[in-house]
């Protein structure tokens, strides 16, 4: 990616925030794994917070460094981050007694699968670009 990025000193730094992404997410999940019933304040809630700072970041720098489809597709991608977070905190799912539910597992999943998609997105766009 970071060769791909060229002269773009935009893309060059999503290049970077996806490398610290992975590294972060790897070192999390590799030596301090989530554990059922386990408080969300730990470290591996701090270091998988950071990962999503990184790849939000890389996405929004991506799409600013991009043109065309591809700057739509990363604002389109943000923007259902941020509504589906809103929704989630405005409304929150509540199971048969009333009480409410977790539903983070959802929207940590769709956030990972979005950017997983955008990386894809990105790579073919900035291959058919050469």
């Amino acid at each position: 990616m970071w060769q791909l990025a060229g002269q773009s000193v935009l893309m060059r730094i999503a290049a970077a925030l996806i490398a610290i992404n992975v590294l972060i997410s790897g070192v999390a999940e590799t030596f301090l794994p989530m554990r059922l019933g386990q408080a969300p304040g730990t470290l591996h809630g701090a270091l998988m917070a950071t990962a999503m700072l990184a790849f939000v970041g890389a996405i929004a720098l991506g799409g600013a460094g991009s043109s065309g489809w591809l700057r739509y597709l990363s604002y389109v991608i943000i923007l259902a981050f941020i509504i589906l977070t809103a929704v989630g905190l405005i409304f929150p799912a509540r199971n048969a007694d009333g009480r409410p539910v977790a539903t983070i597992g959802v929207q940590e999943r769709t956030m990972v699968l979005a950017y997983l998609l955008w990386v894809i997105a990105l790579a073919v766009q900035r291959l058919t670009a050469r």
